[in-house]
């Protein structure tokens, strides 16, 4: 049972950092002629950097707290139907949710890399 539970876990974690990775790549694309348009008006690549990691940690301490409450009426749930005595370690949820957090700011940093560095001219050009 532990077995097919990790299984079951990895496939689910690997399918939500492929969505984070996604969601990231769709918010950047959605910025950028924002951030053209300050770029032009003089503001500068870090300043805009962090700009979008700022958003992204934003939506992940709001993910954190719908998520809290959700995990501990589901853990209750789960210990009223499952029938044998398990222990939740505590540590489980704080890691998991800096394992998403880190890989979800690392892929934001690294698509807004590029991003930023690209000529503000070639973005509003197409517009």
């Amino acid at each position: 049972m532990n077995h097919l539970i990790l299984i079951f876990t990895c496939a689910a974690l690997v399918i939500s950092l492929l969505g984070l990775t996604a969601m990231s790549i769709y918010f950047i694309a959605q910025r950028k002629r924002d951030i053209a348009v300050r770029k032009v008006f003089g503001s500068d690549s870090r300043s805009e950097m962090l700009r979008l990691i700022k958003f992204s940690s934003a939506s992940l301490a709001v993910s954190l707290l719908i998520g809290l409450p959700l995990m501990y009426i589901g853990i209750q749930q789960i210990d009223k139907i499952v029938t044998y005595e398990s222990s939740f370690p505590w540590w489980v949820p704080v890691a998991a949710f800096l394992i998403v957090a880190l890989i979800s700011l690392a892929s934001v940093w690294l698509i807004s890399r590029k991003t930023v560095r690209e000529n503000p001219v070639l973005n509003l050009k197409t517009e």
